[in-house]
């Protein structure tokens, strides 16, 4: 039977007698249309049937219509938990009736011949028109009708309302991002060699900048100037992560973000360590860069953060992904952008409690670690095709943003490359920074003619002579169609071309000028506590023999001209749940006044995406937990190691109408083969 509230039999038959009381038309109630509902003895006694079965079927099917009549009287209210108590005293006798009409056929043997006999009746309209004229009133039914009418013209209004809102910005989107220069700049990108989801990344970048910068309170304005890159240590547990905004440094279990400025002064390059003022936590930090890309330091350096000290019970408010049908039975179903039907819910959490704590390393000499490389999602991050694969930025001195001359000649530094452009030739070249004998040196890779510029003291680069570039443009695309998964892409097709400019003085034209410009932390993640348990307890001892493998495979609903977005990602089978991890860590909680929603994976996924170190860092740190790694086919199909059978973590990211999708998924392997598929109702919501 249909989906309803249950009674224990005996509590029924208690029930029903109460249940038999006559509304009478004299008797007021509230709607007053109510008066006019028969009472449950009233509807057994006229509704009969060819035979027994057949007369508890038109019973059964009489209470339910009548139920189903007074909700849609009712309006809205049904939906929003409304119903005066008059309606739900009566919608509660006409349940009982119900539960009662049908309980002699509860155990029927022919339980297929029972649903359909009874079922029929409690959707069948000309037998609503029966219950009408047997127990209705012409007016009742003609204000049913009506009712229903306007129920239903007020729910279609809104859903063309909400459908025209989105209309109007998905159309706002792609007017946004069809602009020539938006357009002009990806092909420039392109067509220089870089990949091209390092350049759809960027571009996209500065609108993901946009709608952060105000909800998270942070400044995303990329300087113009040295920068440093690496994670870097030295022994006693002090290490430091720069990237392109800021950075983070751990001293033995303790760990704090920092803002940081490299400074060219007396013949010395240096990073400082900063805050608010030219001091960090108090103490004047420098770090000179030794000519041999090491950095040196001297004293003590203390570092205070929170660490996790213990753990509380405390009720918090969860988003929880609901079906259509689950959604018909609750009152406070919302919907994402994604179309996605949730409600939210309480649930009691162990939250961390963080307390203060200082610990002091000496600094000595910082060298830069393997650590660099990162595993293969932080590679995921930079780009790449299986044909180039993605290249790690160097550890060491860094340039950022773009520095332009007078004869057309043009240098835009990333962290991974340099883009020179000679008018409308482009090429991205390796390139390396050098601090000796008090100078600044950029040496950039340029076939059979390396170029060498000097960024002075005022922030502009220098050079001698011309350069010539040997680049090409992007002249339109071809269509291609994978004989395998019948996808089809569009390969860009490119023209040679070569120019020659001069070099000369070359001044920033984005970002902040200088070389002594503030690096600032784009997210102030707070900082983690102590090492996971999980993670040292894998460390020296051998696995048992491995006898479990799990295929990953796309569920995406194939796109004519559109790549499956699972296609060439890297995919990462961890022990433990990455977004658990953070939040055990402490990790990407936001700066104070960000939105709470927002959870520490989405954070993460943000500081990635704009090259924050703790993106990096959080990936190091979550290392000695990964079970194996594997990069996906054009179909976004994967096949892990084989590992031993237990619960892991399957994690992944890619791109998908706009959205970054980030999979944080348990697995329970078994051994043997094991399979499971992506597809975005399994992703991690990030906001």
């Amino acid at each position: 039977m249909k989906p309803r509230a249950t009674t224990i039999h005996i509590v029924i038959g208690l029930c029903w007698l109460a249940a038999q009381v006559v509304v009478s038309h004299a008797q007021a109630t509230n709607p007053p249309y109510l008066g006019q509902f028969p009472s449950p003895a009233r509807v057994k006694a006229e509704i009969k049937g060819a035979d027994a079965m057949d007369t508890a079927a038109r019973q059964v099917g009489a209470f339910w219509q009548l139920q189903e009549i007074i909700k849609t009287l009712s309006g809205l209210r049904w939906t929003r938990g409304q119903l005066t108590p008059d309606e739900g005293r009566v919608i509660g006798q006409y349940r009982l009736g119900y539960d009662e009409a049908g309980k002699p056929y509860a155990s029927f043997p022919e339980k297929s011949k029972w649903f359909n006999a009874y079922s029929f009746y409690e959707v069948d309209e000309g037998f609503r028109e029966e219950l009408f004229k047997m127990l209705l009133s012409p007016a009742v039914r003609e204000q049913f009708f009506r009712v229903k009418g306007e129920t239903k013209a007020i729910v279609d209004q809104g859903k063309a309302a909400r459908a025209q809102a989105l209309k109007e910005e998905q159309q706002q989107q792609e007017g946004q991002f069809k602009q020539p220069e938006w357009k002009r700049k990806l092909a420039r990108c392109i067509a220089s060699g870089r990949s091209e989801s390092q350049c759809f990344s960027e571009q996209l970048g500065g609108e993901v900048d946009a709608f952060l910068s105000p909800r998270l309170g942070l400044n995303l304005q990329r300087p113009a100037g040295l920068i440093m890159n690496g994670v870097y240590a030295a022994p006693g547990g002090l290490m430091v992560a720069f990237g392109p905004r800021g950075a983070h440094v751990t001293c033995k279990a303790v760990s704090a973000s920092a803002n940081y400025a490299v400074r060219h002064e007396g013949g010395q390059v240096q990073i400082r360590l900063l805050d608010d003022a030219d001091e960090w936590q108090g103490q004047r930090v420098a770090l000179p860069v030794r000519p041999d890309g090491r950095l040196s330091g001297a004293g003590v350096l203390k570092v205070t953060g929170q660490v996790v000290v213990g753990h509380k019970k405390e009720w918090v408010t969860e988003q929880r992904k609901i079906s259509e049908f689950e959604a018909s039975l609750k009152f406070n179903v919302e919907k994402d952008a994604a179309g996605n039907l949730y409600v939210k819910e309480q649930v009691l959490q162990d939250v961390p409690i963080y307390a203060p704590k200082t610990e002091q390393c000496a600094l000595g000499v910082l060298a830069p670690t393997n650590a660099a490389t990162g595993p293969m999602v932080l590679a995921s991050i930079f780009g790449g095709t299986d044909d180039a694969p993605a290249k790690m930025p160097a550890p060491g001195l860094r340039m950022t943003g773009t520095y332009k001359g007078t004869t057309g000649f043009e240098v835009e530094f990333h962290l991974d490359s340099a883009v020179l452009g000679c008018r409308e030739a482009v090429v991205a070249r390796d390139y390396s920074v050098t601090a000796s004998a008090g100078r600044v040196t950029v040496n950039i890779k340029n076939g059979d003619a390396p170029l060498a510029v000097e960024l002075r003291r005022d922030g502009e680069l220098a050079g001698d002579g011309q350069v010539q570039i040997n680049g090409r443009v992007m002249i339109g695309s071809n269509q291609r169609v994978d004989e395998n998964t019948r996808l089809v892409s569009h390969d860009p097709v490119f023209q040679p071309i070569s120019d020659t400019c001069s070099v000369g003085v070359l001044r920033p034209s984005s970002g902040a000028a200088g070389a002594g410009a503030v690096a600032g932390t784009d997210v102030a993640p707070t900082p983690p506590g102590q090492p996971a348990p999980a993670a040292t307890a894998t460390q020296g001892k051998a696995p048992a023999p491995a006898k479990a493998v799990l295929t990953v495979t796309s569920a995406f609903a194939a796109q004519t001209g559109a790549a499956n977005p699972l296609a060439s990602k890297p995919l990462v089978l961890f022990r433990e749940s990455f977004g658990e991890f953070l939040k055990r860590k402490g990790m990407f909680k936001g700066p104070p006044g960000s939105p709470a929603k927002i959870p520490p994976l989405g954070v993460w996924a943000y500081a990635c995406q704009t090259g924050s170190p703790a993106c990096k860092q959080a990936l190091y740190e979550m290392q000695p937990l990964s079970a194996g790694e594997v990069k996906t086919d054009a179909a976004g199909r994967g096949v892990l190691p084989a590992v031993q059978p237990g619960t892991y973590y399957l994690f992944a990211l890619a791109p998908h109408n706009g959205r970054l999708l980030v999979w944080d998924l348990r697995v329970d392997i078994k051994p043997g083969a094991n399979s499971v598929a992506l597809d975005p109702r399994n992703s991690a919501p990030l906001n």
